[in-house]
């Protein structure tokens, strides 16, 4: 409600919307925004939310963001998603590019430099992410199942990959319920979730 009104105050150049807050979610106060006469009802917004699905996706636009970033933040592409916005940055995906990555490449302001190096980041961590999934199950260890499933949920999230976001979530759920049964098989189509992921990563 306050972001509202300092918005029709005016003043800002960009909004970063958090979606989930008290009192009023960031998607009401986006819609309330865009409700507001011009040149208030046009800032450019930003959405900020740790769920990271296509659908989330979905919802953060048809509110009237016009970008959207998952949480962690990974500053590198908050700052190319406002490049983008604010200095009209972007680009096609290149012939031979994976057509999966073409909107966020177009997101990172056609860099496929930097988007190599969020793959090659990711290639090379995201096994042992899964060993420490693997071993905070047979530890019985819910808290650190939890911790690394909504890590490794929102780093998965960047590529868009929704069905491995959507099984890291339920490890997430389990995990912080200390709920460890047949988080082995979720966390074996996971991996399995993964391989299509990687396989499109590696030709980046």
């Amino acid at each position: 409600a306050q972001a509202v009104e300092a918005v029709l105050d005016g003043g800002f150049d960009l909004v970063l919307m958090d979606v989930q807050m008290p009192v009023m979610d960031g998607l009401e106060a986006t819609r309330r925004i865009r409700a507001l006469p011009a040149p208030a009802g046009e800032i450019p917004i930003v959405g900020l939310t740790a769920h990271a699905m296509k659908e989330d996706q979905a919802r953060c636009l048809s509110a009237g963001m016009d970008s959207y970033v998952a949480k962690p933040v990974n500053p590198p592409i908050l700052h190319a998603a406002i490049d983008e916005l604010l200095r009209g940055k972007g680009g096609e995906a290149p012939a031979g590019f994976p057509a999966e990555f073409g909107d966020l490449l177009k997101i990172l302001g056609g860099d496929r430099e930097f988007l190599r190096d969020l793959a090659g980041q990711f290639l090379a961590d995201y096994r042992d992410t899964l060993e420490g999934m693997r071993d905070a199950i047979a530890a019985r260890d819910g808290g650190r199942l939890e911790q690394i499933a909504h890590s490794f949920k929102s780093v998965v999230g960047i590529f868009h990959a929704d069905e491995a976001v959507r099984l890291a979530q339920q490890l997430e759920n389990l995990g912080s319920r200390a709920e460890l049964a047949g988080t082995g098989e979720i966390l074996r189509q996971l991996e399995e979730a993964l391989e299509k992921v990687v396989t499109a990563l590696k030709k980046i």
